[in-house]
């Protein structure tokens, strides 16, 4: 019963679309729209548009559209089903093509049909060819592999050398005939690895190692940068037993000591009677394990190659103190240009009780002139020092330049860590002391480490009391100057009230280059002026 009712709703789907199909192609053949309308005809709607031709109907027959077939109602009855024995009609396919109007050629075998009201393209001529061309085929010749010579390649640009060589005319063919001969690549042969007899494994992986592999590995590198240095590990054991800075200067000592392990793992090297079996850095450690604190010895060796131009350069800074103090204490032009910043600063505050008749004032007190300006002129106070310094020849200008170069570098200078650097010369002195007598007992008679030590020391501490002594005397220096310029409130080793003094200077060098560039202006002026008026 099922099989019944799918194949009567299969039979029904086929006659509807063969009706469909039938009622399209009727259309295509009676209805075409007039392609050549008239001047005066009007535009009206696609779907009124369409004309019959009187043509295409018999002489004398109305002109009546298609009638469309009437769908089937719905309660009309269904098609007897057919035996099931008869077979079922051949389906039309979906992209069969729908059949042409009578006046249309039949299309040529293997060309599509053309579309209605479309003009159908003319055909192809003879010797045309729908197949097509070939590829090119490779030139063997080019492929040729050559050296390749790795420059950057550029494009050539006018008035430039490569765009002249465009022009240039040379036979070329058997000079490129030469190259792809001689830098032509030839395919290299591999080489067959020889197998080898006997034990796989290589020398050194049956040697001993009591390191790490970091350790071992930065300990090996480092010796092979000595090495080219003509330093083995038995010169290296001998001076660092001799302090021989001949040998080992301090980037030396500065890379052993950054490679060596820690003292307890020199211990290990005391079961081996020598050192056959043991890597290259293990033999090395071998050498220096009977060296006590060995780290430590080398940390005071760098401290002994290094303390002196610690000391010259502590020196140095003293200095710095002692001549800021002398310069700004003694100079005279200095003291010049204070009184005359003294009078005209009472002058200005005549009649006020609390600032007039001055007899000194504090120096963030200079950083005010260059910010108080005249009503008149428009000249700020500086400005006004300068003028009048340079018009009456006051010699008070000529402090300017040393007080910025001497005032730069004492503000530079902290003078927390420069006390803290002479006392840590104090200590190493006492901690090289206590490492000699600690070893003293267990001393090698091949080491001349407490012998060189104990004659360094004995000039360090004569060298030592004499920097302490300056020190003293410099800080005690800072601390008076500042007395001396009447500074309020100044902790021991500081030097901060020097900026007020330092910033004055850097305003009056700029104020004086400015009244500079002024008056030779002025003077340029007036002598276009003299000249103008002697032409006249």
């Amino acid at each position: 019963m099922k099989n019944t009712y799918l194949i009567n709703k299969v039979f029904k789907n086929i006659l509807l679309i063969s009706l469909c199909i039938l009622v399209k192609c009727n259309k295509q053949i009676s209805v075409k729209p007039d392609l050549n309308p008239g001047k005066n005809d009007k535009r009206v709607d696609s779907k009124k548009s369409i004309k019959f031709r009187k043509n295409s109907l018999p002489a004398g027959a109305p002109e009546t559209e298609t009638p469309t077939p009437a769908p089937l109602p719905p309660s009309a009855p269904l098609p007897a089903p057919l035996p099931p024995s008869a077979p079922l009609p051949a389906p039309i396919p979906s992209n069969a093509p729908a059949p042409l109007p009578s006046n249309i050629p039949a299309p040529a075998p293997g060309i599509p049909a053309p579309l209605p009201n479309i003009p159908v393209p003319p055909p192809l001529s003879d010797n045309t060819s729908l197949t097509p061309p070939p590829l090119p085929s490779k030139d063997k010749s080019k492929t040729t592999s050559l050296t390749s010579l790795h420059w950057k390649k550029i494009y050539a640009k006018k008035n430039t050398i490569w765009e002249d060589i465009k022009h240039i005319e040379l036979d070329l063919s058997d000079i490129i005939k030469d190259l792809k001969e001689d830098f032509k690549k030839t395919k290299k042969k591999k080489k067959k690895k020889s197998k080898k007899k006997g034990n796989k494994k290589g020398k050194y992986e049956t040697k001993i190692s009591l390191l790490d592999s970091s350790k071992q590995q930065n300990i090996t590198i480092a010796l092979k940068v000595l090495e080219r240095k003509n330093l083995l590990p038995d010169d290296i054991a001998n001076a660092i037993l001799n302090l021989d800075e001949k040998i080992l200067n301090l980037e030396n000592i500065k890379k052993i000591l950054s490679v060596i392990p820690i003292d307890e793992e020199f211990d290990k090297y005391n079961e081996f009677k020598n050192d056959e079996g043991l890597a290259l850095a293990d033999k090395f450690c071998f050498k220096l394990k009977d060296i006590p604190n060995l780290k430590q010895r080398l940390k005071y060796w760098i401290f002994k190659l290094e303390v002196k131009e610690k000391i010259d350069d502590l020196y140095e800074k003293l200095k710095i103190c002692d001549d800021a103090y002398d310069l700004i204490s003694e100079n005279k032009e200095f003291k010049n240009l204070l009184f005359l910043i003294l009078k005209i600063g009472n002058t200005l505050n005549t009649g006020n009780r609390k600032k007039s008749n001055a007899t000194g004032f504090e120096l963030t007190g200079l950083e005010l002139l260059v910010n108080t300006k005249s009503e008149k002129t428009k000249k700020s106070l500086l400005t006004f020092i300068v003028e009048e310094s340079m018009k009456y020849n006051l010699k008070a200008l000529d402090f300017k330049d040393k007080f910025k170069k001497i005032l730069n570098q004492v503000l530079k200078i902290d003078f927390n860590d420069l006390k803290k650097d002479i006392d840590e010369i104090g200590e190493k002195i006492v901690n090289i002391t206590n490492y000699i007598n600690d070893i003293r007992s267990r001393h090698n008679p091949k080491d001349k480490f407490i012998e060189k030590m104990e004659e360094f020391l004995a000039k360090l501490k004569t060298e030592y009391k004499k920097l302490q002594t300056k020190s003293e005397n410099s800080l005690k220096k800072i601390k008076e100057l500042a007395e001396y310029l009447q500074i309020k409130k100044v902790k021991d080793n500081e030097v901060e009230y020097l900026q007020n003094l330092l910033t004055f200077t850097s305003d009056f060098i700029k104020t004086y280059e400015k009244v500079i560039k002024n008056q030779e202006a002025e003077a340029r002026k007036k002598l276009r002026m003299k000249e103008k008026k002697n032409s006249l």
